[in-house]
């Protein structure tokens, strides 16, 4: 037992204590290109958590759980510069698939300056390294839920270069086998990886699908993720193909 104030066993209570497909999505989205957190992950749990987002609902303010489920309202997520302004724009409006509701603020989407990005990771510091070798200058991040809790999550960075792109990607590739991530094929875009996680834990199976690719200087995730086993590779990939048009 940690004996620290607000420590369950390690993790924070507050965090300890969410629903658990809302602490599943916060961490696949926490973990970005490499996915490995949610379930067994405490570090990446723990990190996903420290999001200044206000509860949602089902969650009181002490971040216990209430009756009712999460409130898929608007985000109120704003970008602040006109840097943030032009990543913002290379993103989905909305995403290619039905029932899904803005929740940047739920998951805490939006503008990455370095230490953000930086802080995806469990190791931020030798992220933070990874990213100001490659050329990391911006990236912005967009986040939808449904009423069951799939989560569609959109990233795209800004590297200086396309050479520092590219090995962003490979750096992500390498990570991903280390991890257990299963391949599958993306054949509509070039170059593209796809793979799936599925995270086991006493509460359930989370299972997330995404795809990774690179255009010129940027380098973009196209995330699809659920409970269980509602989703496929498919939506992932019409996903990706979506935002590849919206790129241009």
């Amino acid at each position: 037992m940690n004996d620290r104030p607000g420590m369950i066993d390690g993790v924070d209570e507050r965090v300890a204590r969410r629903p658990w497909r809302l602490r599943c999505v916060l961490a696949v989205v926490a973990s970005l290109a490499v996915l490995g957190a949610c379930g067994g992950d405490e570090v990446a749990t723990e990190r996903a958590g420290t999001s200044t987002s206000p509860p949602a609902e089902g969650e009181d303010d002490d971040g216990g759980e209430t009756s009712g489920t999460l409130e898929l309202a608007p985000s109120s997520t704003t970008t602040t510069t006109p840097e943030d302004r032009a990543m913002s724009e290379l993103l989905l409006d909305e995403p290619p698939l039905e029932g899904f509701a803005r929740a940047d603020d739920v998951l805490g989407a939006g503008p990455l300056d370095l230490d953000a990005a930086a802080a995806a990771e469990a190791d931020a510091p030798a992220e933070r390294s990874l990213l100001e070798t490659r050329g990391f200058e911006r990236g912005v991040s967009r986040a939808w839920l449904d009423e069951g809790q799939d989560v569609v999550y959109l990233a795209v960075y800004e590297f200086a270069d396309a050479d520092g792109a590219a090995a962003y990607l490979a750096d992500g590739a390498m990570t991903l086998a280390a991890r257990g991530a299963v391949a599958f094929e993306v054949p509509e875009i070039d170059g593209a990886l796809g793979f799936t996680t599925i995270e086991e834990s006493p509460e359930g199976t989370f299972t997330a699908h995404a795809v990774a690719f690179t255009r010129d200087t940027r380098w973009v995730l196209a995330l699809v993720g659920s409970p269980g086993s509602g989703r496929s590779p498919d939506d992932a990939r019409a996903l990706a193909a979506a935002q590849v048009v919206q790129l241009g």
